[in-house]
């Protein structure tokens, strides 16, 4: 099993969460037959993609002592995690990562990676709020690009999360990201709504994850632990 646990990326979401990472594509020899079929006509690049996203759930899954179970897709196309697990899974080119924890201490995860500077200055106005912009348009070019990558990477991380417990789809309009700690390799981000939203329901506003980069890759994880209030629909 190639994937590697990461010690930093489960510093990422509350205790009881691990994670696992991969670098490179996955082996789709590896898919259980029912996660190969969720794929059977998919492009090279995504077959790719998915085997190495199921490769990293699998290491997670067994370090939660599960033996490897198929994780096929749900119709809202999440991965189908066993019962009792939640979790979360995220590539982009390079690089796959998934973290999982049992039910019993989490309620939700939420992961996401993106290439540091994957996103360019023409699709700022599709993921940000106006105050978002303003901020982007005052850093430096080299700030600018891991600011709007963590902007980005943060929304999608707390979309999964939230999506778990409510199946309500958000826009990047929707939330707005506080980043803190920007100048070192390790933060914390703030999510606050710009509308009425469902999670308000189940969880108190506002909702807080931290965050990791490099010189390569941002890395964003959100979990909510599970409380005696706590309802998951």
């Amino acid at each position: 099993m190639p994937a590697e646990l990461s010690p930093s990326l489960s510093d990422l979401f509350p205790p009881g969460a691990v994670a696992a990472t991969l670098l490179g594509p996955g082996d789709a020899a590896l898919l259980l037959p029912e996660e190969a079929a969720c794929i059977a006509q998919a492009a090279p690049q995504r077959v790719r993609e998915f085997a190495a996203g199921r490769q990293c759930a699998h290491r997670v899954l067994a370090e939660l002592g599960i033996a490897r179970v198929p994780l096929p897709v749900s119709p809202g196309r999440e991965p189908l995690w066993p019962p009792g697990i939640v979790g979360s899974i995220t590539h982009t080119e390079g690089m796959c990562a998934a973290v999982a924890a049992r039910g019993l201490h989490l309620q939700a995860l939420g992961i996401d990676v993106e290439a540091a500077g994957a996103v360019k200055e023409e699709l700022f106005a599709a993921i940000c709020t106006s105050a978002e912009l303003e901020e982007l348009r005052g850093c430096p070019a080299p700030t600018r690009a891991v600011r709007s990558a963590l902007i980005f990477s943060a929304k999608e991380a707390f979309h999964k999360c939230q999506y778990s417990i409510t199946r309500q789809w958000l826009g990047f309009e929707d939330v707005a990201i506080e980043l803190d700690g920007l100048g070192t390799s390790l933060g914390e981000f703030t999510v606050r709504a710009q509308r009425p939203i469902a999670l308000s329901e189940h969880r108190a506003a506002p909702w807080r994850g931290r965050f990791l980069f490099d010189d390569h890759y941002v890395v964003t994880g959100i979990g909510f632990a599970r409380s005696a209030g706590a309802t998951d629909q």
